[in-house]
């Protein structure tokens, strides 16, 4: 999303905010261009669904199966 925007920059074009807003506010669009990355990737295909479950625990406190909290520092490591 951010290139797109970057890229509109470069090339003077208008650049409508509301939609930009919406759309960098949207988790479904965000997840949808996690697809992107796939063609940059030439490994292995990208699981979006894997994804987004990575981005939702490095950003968020989780609940976890033992009824506990968990710090994004606790799920994600390096």
């Amino acid at each position: 999303m951010l290139l797109k925007l970057l890229s509109f920059i470069v090339w003077e074009e208008k650049i409508d905010e509301v939609v930009v807003r919406k759309r960098y506010h949207n988790h479904k669009e965000k997840i949808q261009n996690f697809k992107l990355l796939n063609i940059f990737n030439t490994d292995k295909e990208i699981d979006v669904n894997i994804m987004n479950n990575l981005k939702n625990q490095s950003t968020y406190v989780t609940w976890n199966n033992e009824n506990n909290f968990k710090l994004p520092s606790e799920c994600i490591n390096e």
